[in-house]
């Protein structure tokens, strides 16, 4: 009885497809397309644990494989396909637009980024806003640059956290030139971004930096934990500098 049950709902689903394709969620999209990979199991339960880990379409055909593989229902025929799906995906040129994820994970958020810098030929900074449940308040483009260069200013973001009081922020550049690697202006960019969400009471995620092939992560790479770490002990040394002395005070 279940087998002609599950045998039922795929036929439905596909017929779905076949009639009217624009009014299936992208859970069902998912569903179908792993069909292919899971000829002979309920492919619902898998299709909705990986949108719910990673958030969206391109969440999922982004994830590594050691992400994918933490997903229950997930093995070698799976990520292969999905994998496939990605490729796809690329070389058509396919992807649509860029739309704004409504809930945070990396492996969304890191193809929103992708989608959004796809043909950017100058600099632009970007900023996303995050609610305590994971939620994505708001998407920001803080500043443009040029085709090496972006010009941040603090007061801008500093005046829409008080607007939108996050609970967290990732932001992201990208580097039209092609290279990925953080560059000195980078770093001091995250430092003073960094210290200023500490004093608001807002975490700094990521900083992440994206080109047409490639992307680097603070994060992922623990820069940004470097970067907190010396901003915090350079501050401190500066306190020690400023403190005034024992005579001093007995003056």
């Amino acid at each position: 009885m279940a087998e002609h049950l599950h045998h039922g709902h795929r036929s439905r689903m596909m017929d779905k497809l076949k009639v009217a394709p624009d009014i299936l969620t992208d859970c069902e999209i998912l569903e179908i397309a792993l069909f292919t990979a899971l000829p002979r199991i309920n492919t619902n339960p898998t299709a909705h644990e990986l949108l719910y880990k990673f958030g969206s379409l391109d969440g999922v055909l982004s994830a590594s494989k050691e992400e994918l593989s933490s997903v229950h229902g997930v093995g070698e025929s799976v990520i292969r396909f999905i994998r496939l799906l990605r490729q796809i995906s690329i070389r058509t040129d396919l992807k649509p637009e860029a739309v704004t994820p409504r809930k945070f994970t990396f492996a969304g958020v890191k193809e929103y980024f992708r989608a959004h810098f796809k043909n950017k030929e100058i600099e632009e900074f970007l900023t996303l806003f995050i609610d305590k449940n994971d939620n994505i308040i708001k998407a920001e483009a803080c500043a443009y640059g040029t085709r090496t260069d972006v010009g941040v200013d603090l007061t801008d973001i500093a005046r829409e956290i008080t607007t939108c009081r996050p609970y967290a922020m990732i932001v992201a550049h990208n580097h039209p030139s092609g290279v990925a690697l953080p560059s000195m202006e980078d770093d001091a960019l995250t430092a003073k971004l960094s210290f200023m969400l500490d004093i608001s009471n807002v975490r700094l995620y990521d900083h992440v930096i994206v080109t047409k092939d490639d992307f680097f992560s603070y994060h992922m790479t623990h820069r940004l934990e470097q970067i907190r770490k010396t901003t915090t002990e350079n501050m401190v040394s500066v306190a020690d500098v400023l403190r005034p002395t024992g005579k001093e005070n007995n003056e």
